[in-house]
């Protein structure tokens, strides 16, 4: 009886093996069906890589009379740049960076508004697509983004992609930021006899920065009218 049963046992044992076996066949050969698939999919997209304003020629021209809050000029608080490498994980390319300028003990800090990528119109057909952090997104996909167009090219702003915080959260913690060294001062042993500690009045809030984010919404609403061929 005992014989009988481990029988039974072995064969059910050795029917489950053969049935594993089987869907891992046929599990592998659809996933390798699928990946060649993407893989040709792939192959027959046109996948472009934005540049700079400046490689096409183009660039942001700041006015110089344009003020806020207590004559605080919009030239003064902009600077535009191209220098931030990490970002080439999310943007392949080059790509021009607005960015709007926190005052603080050592000057300024900057705080990026905008990545503006621009493509030449006459690269694009029906199969291109714009890869943006390893996805490929087709062009209508991306109108959303952008912000200026003319007879040649096409510029996006693709800050989004890459930091999800708004300008007024950046803001806002730089504020934070700002007075937690200020508050460190307060306490700090080797603080030069001839500089003037900082003091609570020293300390500062998000509303005295309210004309940066004027300066923010400015590059929103004018940023096309900003941009001229070189």
């Amino acid at each position: 009886m005992n014989r009988k049963l481990f029988l039974w046992i072995f064969i059910g044992l050795t029917l489950l093996g053969f049935i594993f076996l089987y869907l891992l066949r046929n599990k592998t050969s659809v996933d390798m069906s699928t990946t060649t698939q993407q893989k040709i999919a792939s192959s027959e997209l046109d996948i472009l890589e934005g540049k700079s304003l400046e490689k096409l020629n183009y660039q942001i021209k700041i006015p110089e009379d344009i003020t806020f809050g207590d004559n605080k000029s919009l030239y003064g608080y902009s600077y535009i740049s191209t220098d931030k490498n990490y970002v080439a994980k999310f943007l392949p390319g080059t790509y021009t960076i607005v960015n709007v300028l926190f005052p603080d003990m050592s000057g300024a800090d900057e705080i990026i508004y905008m990545y503006l990528q621009a493509f030449e119109k006459d690269n694009y057909n029906t199969n291109t697509r714009i890869n943006i952090n390893q996805v490929y997104y087709s062009v209508d996909e991306l109108k959303k983004y952008i912000v200026y167009v003319d007879d040649d090219i096409i510029i996006y702003n693709f800050a989004s992609f890459v930091d999800s915080k708004t300008f007024k959260e950046a803001l806002n913690e730089k504020v934070i930021d700002y007075n937690e060294r200020i508050k460190k001062t307060f306490t700090e042993e080797d603080w030069p006899e001839d500089r003037i500690r900082p003091t609570e009045k020293d300390l500062t809030k998000y509303e005295d920065y309210s004309y940066l984010v004027d300066i923010a919404d400015y590059y929103t609403n004018n940023l096309k009218n900003l941009i001229a061929k070189v």
